[in-house]
């Protein structure tokens, strides 16, 4: 029993599940480093499966883990921030946003953030 998949290649290799299937002692069939089914005889006497995971998922594991727990440590920062409300509101009462210095730094954050959206 041969299983393939539109323009892949087989699932199992040829004949491997055949001659697994047709011999009488219990064989484990395993995959080599490029692939490919090899049996093996089984130690315990019974077919196994057997999985190993890559350094490099590994640490993709590491990264989302690490991600998960900053988006934790997030999510218990409080939405609005005091601290800065009060600096803002101190900052009105001054006259500070009145300077000329002051609209001119905004006009210009603004005038950057409109070209980058007419560039969508």
């Amino acid at each position: 029993m041969t299983m393939n998949r539109i323009g892949r290649p087989p699932l199992i290799q040829p004949n491997v599940l055949e001659r697994f299937q047709k011999s009488g002692d219990k064989r484990e069939v395993e995959s080599d480093p490029k692939g490919k089914a090899t049996p093996q005889t089984a130690v315990s006497g019974q077919v196994g499966d057997r999985v190993e995971i890559s350094d490099k998922a590994r640490q993709l594991d590491d990264l989302r883990q690490s991600l998960v727990a900053g988006q934790r440590a997030l999510d218990q920062l409080p939405d609005v921030r005091q601290d800065k409300i009060a600096q803002a509101r101190a900052r009105l009462q001054t006259g500070y946003y009145n300077a000329e210095e002051v609209r001119q730094a905004v006009a210009a954050k603004l005038s950057a953030l409109i070209r980058k959206l007419d560039e969508f």
